[in-house]
């Protein structure tokens, strides 16, 4: 019988860890872990563990970028202004005036 080179992740530590990394560390495990699947060497089961951790790690980095988003609209009294132009964006729902 084979040693199994790595523990059971449990879920609850995983996503407590997970919850803990900024977006800049999340980004640069994502590049680590993709790396890793991409030179072929990754056992099966590791490339699966590897795949669910990579799309947990890309659902974390959209969640940041979502709250920052928001941060930046309410910074700007609502509206989102495009950063090259510094024009206000439109958009569907209709934009607030203050």
């Amino acid at each position: 019988m084979a040693a199994k080179s790595q523990k059971p992740i449990d879920s609850a530590t995983e996503a407590k860890n997970l919850a803990a990394l900024t977006f800049e560390a999340a980004s640069a495990d994502l590049d680590t872990l993709v790396a890793r699947m991409e030179s072929g060497d990754l056992p099966l089961e590791e490339s699966i563990t590897a795949y669910q951790r990579g799309v947990a790690l890309v659902a974390h980095c959209e969640k940041l970028l979502a709250h920052a988003q928001q941060r930046v609209q309410v910074l700007q009294g609502g509206a989102l202004v495009d950063y090259q132009t510094g024009e206000v964006a439109t958009s569907d729902e209709g934009a607030v005036n203050g």
